[in-house]
């Protein structure tokens, strides 16, 4: 799996943060995604920023590498809030 940046994810808002952890998760065909028995969802790993805006705002489950300060601090999952339109302008 190609982890090409780190996200800072203290200024994201959570619709759900996930407990479980990546290793856990039941491999796919894609390395990008696995499966997650408990909430029956495939999660889908966020290779970047944008990548993470996308899934999002499509409702799925994601992962990522998380660092804060510039630490990284590992991979966290769950369903992050889709940026508001306002937001995504203010990226551009």
């Amino acid at each position: 799996m190609k982890m090409t940046r780190l996200i800072n994810c203290t200024s994201l808002e959570w619709a759900f943060k996930c407990p479980k952890n990546w290793d856990e998760l039941t491999h796919t065909e894609n390395e990008n995604i696995r499966y997650c028995q408990v909430c029956d969802n495939n999660v889908y790993f966020a290779n970047d920023a944008g990548q993470l805006d996308k899934l999002a705002s499509e409702g799925k489950c994601t992962a990522f590498e998380h660092s804060q300060h510039g630490t990284r601090t590992g991979i966290v999952m769950g369903k992050v809030r889709a940026p508001r339109p306002e937001e995504r302008k203010q990226k551009e």
